[in-house]
């Protein structure tokens, strides 16, 4: 049976394994973007799963990551928005925390966007806070 090749190319040697110094010799390939003689080569027909054994060596083999998409969350771009409002920071920190916990779910894109507007309604929050204790401060010598 014949294996499909790995999703990624290993990283180029360095060092004197790479045979650094040494003169390269002529290029086999002109176009490094070229594709192969036959495309089937690359094709893998057979269902991918989550769970299974490797047929070669008979192991156990670990449930498959959650695959990004290039989705963005919608739930993320919520949450940024109501943080810079301003008025509605603190459901804008909820949607934050509820965006963050979708997107590790999920692998969707948007974290950043999650992140961002974590870090706006906290800001709104510390200022409001400051503020209050100023108010309560200044009321509270006036008396």
């Amino acid at each position: 049976m014949r294996r499909p090749p790995p999703p990624y190319s290993p990283a180029p040697l360095s060092g004197p394994a790479a045979g650094i110094g040494a003169h390269p010799g002529p290029s086999t390939n002109s176009n490094a973007y070229s594709q192969t003689a036959d495309p089937a080569d690359t094709r893998n027909d057979e269902p991918q799963h989550a769970y299974g054994h490797d047929e070669e060596s008979g192991a156990q083999m670990s449930p498959a990551p959650a695959r990004r998409t290039n989705k963005t969350n919608v739930t993320a771009i919520v949450a940024l928005i109501l943080s810079v409002i301003g008025l509605t920071f603190l459901i804008g920190i909820v949607c934050g925390h509820v965006a963050r916990a979708q997107i590790r779910r999920t692998g969707e894109q948007g974290a950043s966007f999650a992140v961002a507007a974590l870090w706006v309604g906290y800001l709104y929050l510390a200022a409001g806070v400051l503020v209050l204790g100023g108010y309560l401060y200044i009321v509270g010598k006036g008396s």
